[in-house]
């Protein structure tokens, strides 16, 4: 606003003197020129930012509304005097001359520009026009522009406010960090209950924290702002991490698309709150870093188990994530009958909606299961369970670990895990390592057991003797060599399996690297288990075990009877497991080298040169898809041919989907085959691992916490590689809901 004062505006006498000047020189009726020049001007109260300057002859204010001005070429003298009217007398000053009376004698003239000065509206005015002047030229802001400024600064005040609310929330939810306390309530200045062991949660220690840290905006908000507007409440926190969990969702969908093609995984598990959980996760390209990623999107609470309601879920699912089931490429699950059952398992269900969407059963999930039907071997099995029954009567005791660790470092400098291994049933990894560990450090758990075994401890000392007992015994021992010979081939594949990166033709690559490698063992089983039975010969003299057969009372009626100790073993032992785990292996992984991804596969290089690899085959899988090709199948039949010819000049020849996705930009019916091989499922280990930030993040103390707040928590701490800024949650708050402070800009 201009702060110049009235009195400092030009007079009208510096006018009069000017106008006096200039009819000095004037015929003899100027008078009456005068008089009709001034019947033809008046005060006006708005300016017209149209008319140009006035002539010189006229007053050098021209645009000055307390002056005279000649508008006589702009405003007829109704429209004139309708502004003077409604706007001149708003000061309630009595209207007279040089207003609505003309001035018609010089003689008072002094005496009534005088008055007419002095006047409120006159003085205003001539604060408006150059206002006026002032804003048209930019050396001042309009009114308009002013009160938009205002409300920026206030939102933008206001936006500073929340900031520090949501990085909190993002650092909590990050690192898994439970943001709520046993009453968290009320203000962070003051306690609200006398007993202090009642504490109000890390989210409001932390921005306790951040106060004491120097966060003034953050302070001056807490201690000035309302009960009902401080935004850290329950049920702030709870829409603020919906919001991110709707932008991570976000993203991670926009990326999806960019390739077009996508997969489903999912599996089902129960938790804390006794309630069924289905994790919601996908498989696509990103085409921009040009690799393969599975992502986690939420989790779905289920009651009824069936095929048909499961599938209903993950249909809602795939619909709040804004995802179009006609891109919908493959699915993948357990075996287990509500998911794969050919007509009411949930992959019946989905390919009666989508026929593309080509179910894989996890991979994984068949490698454990033909392991454990391998373990149905007696031998085997007692093996096993005696294995986990050490490890467990270890874990049990903080001093029993103790003395195992010291044990490792005393009998075992070099050996780097101190720790007996859990065999667990879904972390397939760990299982079999849990054995190879475990034969690894056997002369310390020996040692352990026999100081238990010798110690004052009745109950400890009686299960140490009888697990004692049972190791030291040679059939232990074989048994126990035959697990971590076989283990060592299928490791490996358990690996690779739960990569995110493998495709399909890999996976079934590497399965038949193991059947290969475990039937060359099959034929050559009498030198391969002659090696095995002295290598247990020798760790039997060093733990003092006697090397004889088991004792058998009465003739085997399903074992063969032989007298000799290392054809005993090799024919009761090894070779049924070794069978075992063969014939399971060809069963559970038939169906992957008859199918039609089988044929499709061939398209990558290091297989599309193999001798029995033909272009018609390729072509007879792609017609399925034909409707995903940007030409027909003939183009496609031409560029197999340059596809051939482009590999034909490289030594090199890529063995993946993606490798050969990377180099097929000039190829785009080869691109988008590729593209399909690439987000066809291989394990549901991604769905497997969400299990466990489930298990993390609602535990027995927060048990009761609602749906949509763990999947916000769950997408913050899964996909915390997300970049996440605080402004873009900000954005998401503000629209979600009507607030209490003004956070958007309109």
């Amino acid at each position: 606003m201009d702060k110049r004062r009235p009195d400092k505006q030009p007079t009208l006498m510096k006018f009069f003197k000017k106008l006096k000047s200039n009819e000095s020189t004037a015929k003899s009726t100027e008078n009456e020129s005068t008089c009709d020049d001034l019947e033809n001007t008046a005060c006006a109260s708005t300016p017209n930012p149209i008319e140009e300057s006035s002539p010189s002859n006229v007053f050098q204010y021209s645009r000055d509304i307390g002056c005279y001005v000649s508008c006589t070429q702009t405003i007829v003298d109704e429209e004139r005097y309708k502004v003077l009217r409604e706007e001149g007398g708003r000061s309630h000053v009595k209207l007279g001359k040089l207003v609505l009376e003309p001035l018609c004698s010089y003689k008072d003239a002094k005496n009534d520009f005088r008055v007419h000065e002095k006047n409120e509206y006159h003085k205003n005015n001539l604060l408006r026009s150059q206002n006026f002047i002032d804003i048209m030229d930019g050396k001042i802001s309009s009114i308009e522009a002013l009160a938009d400024s205002a409300i920026r600064r206030r939102i933008e005040s206001n936006r500073q406010k929340l900031i520090p609310i949501i990085k909190t929330i993002l650092f909590c939810g990050m690192n898994n960090i439970p943001l709520r306390g046993h009453r968290d309530d009320g203000s962070i200045f003051t306690e609200d209950s006398d007993d202090k062991s009642v504490t109000k949660g890390n989210f409001k220690a932390l921005l306790r924290f951040r106060i004491d840290a120097g966060d003034k905006i953050l302070e001056s908000h807490l201690q000035t702002a309302g009960k009902n507007s401080t935004f850290i409440s329950k049920t702030t926190q709870n829409d603020l991490i919906t919001c991110c969990g709707e932008i991570l969702q976000t993203k991670i969908v926009d990326k999806m698309k960019m390739s077009k093609f996508y997969s489903i995984l999912a599996d089902e598990t129960t938790y804390i709150s006794i309630s069924e959980q289905l994790p919601f996760c996908v498989r696509y390209l990103d085409t921009g870093n040009c690799c393969v990623e599975e992502r986690f999107l939420g989790f779905t609470k289920v009651v009824n188990m069936t095929g048909e309601a499961l599938s209903d879920s993950i249909i809602e699912s795939l619909k709040s994530a804004n995802l179009d089931i006609a891109y919908l490429r493959g699915q993948g699950y357990d075996g287990g009958a509500n998911m794969s059952g050919l007509l009411k398992g949930v992959q019946a269900q989905i390919l009666r909606m989508q026929p593309l969407a080509i179910y894989t059963n996890c991979a994984n999930h068949r490698l454990n299961l033909a392991l454990n039907k391998a373990s149905t071997v007696t031998s085997i099995r007692i093996t096993v369970g005696i294995i986990a029954n050490i490890n467990n009567f270890l874990r049990d005791s903080a001093f029993r670990m103790h003395l195992l660790s010291d044990k490792i470092n005393e009998m075992l400098p070099s050996q780097k895990a101190v720790k007996a291994k859990k065999l667990c049933e879904t972390r397939w990894v760990e299982r079999h390592d849990g054995i190879l560990h475990f034969l690894e450090i056997l002369p310390a758990v020996v040692g352990v057991l026999e100081d238990i075994g010798n110690s004052t401890s009745t109950n400890a000392a009686s299960n140490a003797q009888s697990l004692l007992a049972v190791i030291c015994k040679f059939e232990f021992l074989v048994s126990l060599k035959i697990l971590s010979k076989i283990l060592a081939i299928t490791l490996p594949l358990s690996v690779q399996l739960q990569t995110v990166n493998v495709d399909f033709g890999k996976s079934v690559e590497m399965v038949e690297f193991v059947k290969s490698a475990l039937r060359r063992i099959r034929q050559h089983s009498e030198d391969e288990f002659k090696i095995l039975f002295g290598q247990t010969k020798v760790v039997a003299d060093n733990l003092d075990v006697e090397v004889k057969l088991p004792k058998v009372r009465n003739v085997h009626q399903h074992r063969a009877n032989l007298t000799e100790m290392e054809d005993y073993f090799r024919v009761n032992t090894f070779l049924p497991y070794l069978d075992y785990l063969i014939s399971e292996l060809e069963s559970r992984f038939s169906q992957d080298n008859t199918s039609h991804m089988a044929k499709l596969q061939k398209i990558i290089a290091k297989y599309y040169f193999e001798s029995d690899t033909s272009d018609a085959d390729i072509l007879e899988a792609a017609k399925k898809y034909e409707s995903d090709l940007p030409s027909t199948v003939q183009v496609l039949e031409g560029e197999l041919k340059l596809w051939r010819e482009f590999w034909a000049m490289k030594s090199e020849k890529v063995d993946t989907a993606m490798e050969a996705y990377k180099l097929a930009s000039m190829f785009p019916n080869i691109r988008t085959l590729l593209i399909i091989l690439c987000v066809i499922p291989v394990t549901t280990a991604t769905a497997e691992r969400s299990f466990s930030s489930l298990k993390r993040i609602k535990t027995y103390l927060i048990s009761t916490m609602g749906q949509e707040r763990l999947n916000g928590l769950a997408m913050l701490n899964i996909h915390n590689d997300i970049e996440l800024a605080p402004e873009e949650v900000l954005d998401v708050f503000a629209v979600k809901h009507s607030r209490k402070l003004q956070l958007q800009f309109i």
